[in-house]
């Protein structure tokens, strides 16, 4: 992982993401450190999340999610 990576999550990689996560079963480690992720993209995330029971390990380190952003997270994937 490198840190403090300038490159961040735009609409066409949002997508695409959203598409791996939701799809592909051998996803079972993301990171997305520093990608300018906040909470409404956090939130997108989750949902797609919700679809997905591979993925063991995903860290969000360096991004603007804020405390209400991520409780919101965890509650969307509660049951997951």
């Amino acid at each position: 992982t490198i840190e403090e990576n300038p490159v961040q999550l735009d609409a066409n990689s949002q997508e695409i993401l959203m598409r791996l996560l939701r799809n592909d079963p051998s996803l079972t480690d993301l990171s997305l450190d520093w990608k300018g992720i906040d909470d409404a993209k956090v939130t997108f995330i989750a949902r797609a999340l919700e679809q997905n029971s591979t993925l063991d390990t995903l860290s969000l380190r360096g991004n603007q999610i804020s405390n209400a952003g991520a409780a919101g997270f965890a509650r969307i994937l509660e049951h997951n």
